[in-house]
Formats: C-alpha cells, structure tokens, sequence
C-alpha cells in the first residue's frame, strides 16, 4: 500500500496524528487518519483510520502513551503482564518490531480478549519472554 503524508493534525511530544492518502492496490485512494507515536526517538506507526470522528479516540490513545512506562497498549487490558494471568491462544507472540522495541500480541483461550502493545523496556520482555511459552494453548 502506498501512503501519502497530507498534514499533521496535531502534534505533542510523545505522538501525532495525521492525514494521509493511503492507495490499497485492490481499491479506490482513501484519506485516512494514522496515529504514531515516539519510542526512543523513532515516530512509531500504530493504527489508521478511516473517518474524522474517530481523530479525538486517536488523541485520547496517543496522550496515553508515557515513555516511563515502557510500554505502549494499543488495546487490551493495559498492562502486558496482566495478559499472562491467563491462557493464551497458540498464536500469541512476542517479537523484535525494531530496535529492541518488542510487539505482543494474541488472544486470550477462555474469552476473546485480543490485545497488542508495544514494549521496550527489557524486564517486562524478560518475563514475557520465560511466561509466555508455559501459558500458550490451543484454540
């Protein structure tokens, strides 16, 4: 898919929200609205949008984002190590995204609680990393 910056809709310290003109090759161009937020200086790509109400969701997630806390919830139940006080689906997963910034991502067994964040502080990937194998199940 190809993206095409259009202009920022606001900017603070730690994410940004802008236009942008995303062409899918199976579709017609689409003006959307694409959050990113700042992890170790880098602007991070989270989520896009297609319609304008959702632009102070995109805020309100963006403002959310504290780099003290060395991690970034996308959705879920807003702390990564909470997710592993259950079972998890088999395709659950923890990776290098870059620069020592880790996904996680999955579905929890027992009801469908999906979750998504973005980690980069080393402790809490520690003990994802060591959990996450123990508490992974089938569907």
């Amino acid at each position: 898919m190809k993206e095409t910056f259009i202009e920022n809709l606001v900017i603070e310290d730690n994410f940004r929200v802008d236009k942008v003109l995303v062409e899918p090759y199976w579709e017609q161009p689409l003006e959307m609205f694409k959050l990113s937020i700042k992890i170790n200086n880098n602007w991070v790509f989270i989520v896009r949008r297609h319609y304008d109400f959702y632009v102070k969701d995109l805020v309100k997630l963006g403002r959310s984002h504290s780099m003290s806390k060395g991690y970034f919830c996308h959705y879920g139940k807003g702390n990564p190590l909470e997710e592993l006080s259950d079972k998890l689906t088999s395709f659950s997963y923890i990776e290098n995204s870059f620069d020592n910034v880790y996904k996680f991502g999955g579905n929890h067994v027992e009801y469908s609680g999906a979750f998504n964040y973005y980690i980069w502080d080393k402790n809490i990937i520690g003990v994802i990393k060591e959990k996450l194998p123990l508490i992974k199940g089938e569907r």
